[in-house]
């Protein structure tokens, strides 16, 4: 079965003659209130992960929010195919779902990746700090060794 989709000037275009990611974008008609709700909330997400690179409990929650909802894409995408009708004006949902995967999950999986680069970061500059003070701590017992071997003599 060969999967379609609408575009703006209502030409039915098969998936199979989409040839890169732009032209799958292109294909979907993004002036849906849903779809710019969604544009909105990936926006909003990308924005509290910028905002919150911080505070890494936050982070944390929302990583798992996220990946959440990345895990139930498959049974919204079969929910999608099934009611349809009732949010958009064209059917996007495929059977092996390219359209959850593009825009919904796709954009998620982003945010996370930034969120662990974040992470990633904050780890290997506490690292930094750690080594460096382990560093100050053993000149500090060198020269507290040295002075008493000083005192000594």
């Amino acid at each position: 079965m060969n999967s379609t989709f609408l575009s703006d000037h209502l030409k039915l275009i098969a998936t199979d003659q989409i040839k890169s990611f732009f032209d799958f974008y292109k294909a979907i008609n993004w002036r849906e209130p849903w779809l710019s709700g969604l544009l909105i909330f990936h926006f909003l997400t990308f924005v509290t992960v910028i905002l919150t690179r911080k505070h890494l409990n936050i982070q944390a929650f929302l990583f798992l929010c996220l990946l959440s909802v990345v895990l139930a894409s498959e049974k919204l995408n079969a929910l999608g195919e099934k009611h349809w009708r009732w949010f958009s004006k064209e059917q996007y949902f495929d059977s092996h779902g390219l359209f959850i995967t593009a825009v919904l999950s796709g954009p998620i999986m982003i945010n996370c990746f930034i969120m662990m680069v974040v992470w990633l970061w904050t780890a290997g500059k506490m690292l930094i700090v750690v080594g460096r003070g382990r560093i100050k701590e053993k000149r500090k017992q060198m020269a507290e060794t040295a002075e008493d071997k000083k005192k000594e003599n």
